[in-house]
């Protein structure tokens, strides 16, 4: 991962360049395919201490990528992090209390 400002005197811009960062792009775009809020990486949760309120996904194509990825999201009741059927984060919680 590269961290820096980029640019020229005229125009500078913070940016953040890697395939850490294309990784996560990616997976932000799955979670709308996928349908859950949130999709973390078999690499996250490897270095993870505890991984037991994940559920996993199994393996998915990430653009990009040759190989399939291990997928998790979060564990919960009745698939409260599934996206199409809550409107709002607060119902997220609300479901899984």
């Amino acid at each position: 991962v590269v961290v820096g400002c980029l640019g020229s005197g005229l125009r500078m811009e913070f940016t953040v360049l890697g395939d850490t960062v294309n990784t996560a792009s990616r997976l932000e775009s799955l979670t709308k395919e996928l349908h859950y809020h949130v999709l973390i990486s078999e690499d996250t949760v490897r270095a993870l201490p505890d991984a037991s309120t994940l559920r996993n996904l199994g393996p998915h194509k990430v653009r990009g990528r040759v190989a399939p990825m291990g997928l998790f999201t979060f564990a919960g009741p009745q698939d409260a992090w599934r996206a199409p059927s809550l409107r709002h984060p607060t119902e997220t919680l609300r479901a899984l209390n």
